[in-house]
C-alpha cells in the first residue's frame, strides 16, 4: 500500500510541475506576441515618418495647386482640387490599386489669402489599412509664407538707401 500512495504523490508532482511549466510558457508566448507587435508598428512608424518627412520636402516649393500635382506620381489619386491619396504596398512600393494597399499616404494643400501674404500648408497624413479601419501612422504639416510683393521665401531681397 505504500507503494502505490508513493507513486499517487509522484503522479501528482509531476502533474503540478507539468502545469507550471505549461502556465509560463502561455504567458511568455504572448509576451513574445506583444513584442512583436510593438515592434512591426515601430517599424511601420518610423519608415511612414520616413516617406512623409520625403514628400514634405519635395512639396515645400509648391506655390500652387498646379505645382502640386506636377510633383506628385502618376500613381496619384486627386480627391479634390489639392488633395491626393498615394498607396503603397508592404514593401512601400507605389501602386496604383486601393484594394491591393497596405498603407496609404494623404496629401493635402491649403492657401490662406491674407493682406500680407499668402500662407501655404501642406498636410501629409500616413496611414496603414487594416481589416477594420486604417491605423494613423503619423501625421506632418509644413507651413510656408509668401508676402504680398512677390518675393518668395528664400529669394534674397536687396534694400535701396
Amino acid at each position: 500500500m505504500k507503494g502505490v500512495s508513493k507513486m499517487n504523490s509522484f503522479y501528482v508532482e509531476i502533474i503540478v510541475v507539468l502545469l507550471f511549466f505549461s502556465l509560463s510558457a502561455a504567458i511568455i508566448i504572448q509576451q513574445f506576441v506583444v513584442a512583436h507587435n510593438k515592434s512591426q508598428l515601430s517599424e511601420d512608424t518610423s519608415a511612414a515618418t520616413v516617406y512623409a518627412q520625403n514628400w514634405l520636402e519635395q512639396l515645400q516649393t509648391c506655390d500652387t495647386s498646379e505645382d502640386l500635382s506636377e510633383r506628385l506620381p502618376s500613381e496619384a489619386v486627386w480627391d479634390g482640387k489639392n488633395k491626393a491619396v498615394l498607396f503603397y504596398d508592404g514593401d512601400w512600393n507605389l501602386i496604383s490599386s486601393q484594394q491591393d494597399a497596405v498603407y496609404t499616404a494623404r496629401i493635402s494643400m491649403e492657401v490662406q489669402e491674407r493682406e500680407s501674404g499668402t500662407m501655404l500648408l501642406i498636410f501629409v497624413q500616413m496611414e496603414k489599412n487594416t481589416q477594420q479601419e486604417p491605423f494613423l501612422l503619423c501625421s506632418l504639416e509644413s507651413k510656408r509664407y509668401l508676402p504680398e510683393s512677390g518675393i518668395t521665401v528664400g529669394q534674397e531681397v536687396s534694400h535701396v538707401n
